[in-house]
């Protein structure tokens, strides 16, 4: 399978998009979801907390920033189109997270895209807790998958 990553990078911060489409493969695979053509599309967007503030407010009427934002083409666990959707990370908050965390900021990106990335395949953590359980419990196991911490 391929996949095809859009990224808008305006202001080039450092991102290990080989670990990305590692992550994505495994995520991926793990789904068992297959594609037309056998690629999957991913939108991903690197931005500040200036313009996650914008994006949050105008899509989701919330005035502040937040880490990531997922923007789903496919309902829910129904993934009928090959283009997967939209992941907005801001890359102010993945710097300060990352020090809360402990973690590198290489690290903290993972971490973000995937929880963006089970958004697009339809994973939800604010529809139950049963859901939120299960979220986030793939969310961990896939990070310490390639970071073992």
């Amino acid at each position: 399978m391929e996949i095809i990553f859009l990224i808008d990078n305006e202001k080039d911060y450092p991102l290990n998009v080989d670990m990305l489409q590692d992550i994505s493969y495994e995520i991926l695979k793990h789904e068992k979801i297959s594609f037309p053509f056998n690629t999957a599309e991913i939108s991903l967007v690197i931005t500040d907390d200036e313009e996650m503030k914008e994006i949050n407010r105008l899509y989701r009427k919330i005035d502040s920033t937040t880490d990531v934002l997922s923007f789903p083409i496919n309902d829910g666990k129904d993934i009928k189109s090959n283009i997967l959707g939209d992941i907005v990370i801001s890359y102010d908050k993945v710097k300060s997270q990352s020090v809360e965390n402990e973690c590198t900021v290489e690290e903290e990106i993972a971490f973000l895209f995937i929880h963006g990335l089970l958004h697009l395949l339809g994973y939800d953590h604010e529809s139950s807790e049963e859901d939120e359980k299960e979220m986030f419990e793939l969310q961990e196991n896939f990070f310490q998958k390639f970071f073992n911490k």
